[in-house]
């Protein structure tokens, strides 16, 4: 039951990439969240036992999490960069549409 957390947060993941294609972000980044924590909870647990006959199993983990942490960053940051660009081009289209009065 030790790769439990591991294949959750997998999961969670996952499942939060499918929500930011859908363009629902808040839970997308609220499931991928979930799903780093739950692979922290793993890498913790691995702590309380480490010898270091285990340090390339532990790497591994760690750029597992790695991976997980960037994925998550850079939804976070396509997120804000997308809200950004659809506000700028509101902007930009009404000020197309108002007209100067004379």
């Amino acid at each position: 039951m030790n790769s439990f957390p591991v294949i959750c947060g997998i999961i969670f993941i996952l499942n939060g990439v499918i929500q930011f294609w859908r363009r629902e972000y808040i839970p997308g980044t609220i499931w991928v969240i979930l799903g780093i924590l739950s692979l922290v909870t793993q890498n913790i647990r691995e702590f309380d036992n480490f010898q270091f006959g285990n340090l390339k199993q532990l790497s591994l983990k760690a750029i597992a999490f790695g991976m997980a942490l960037t994925i998550a960053a850079s939804l976070f940051v396509y997120q804000i960069y997308q809200d950004y660009n659809a506000k700028q081009n509101l902007n930009t289209s009404r000020a197309e549409e108002i007209q100067p009065r004379k």
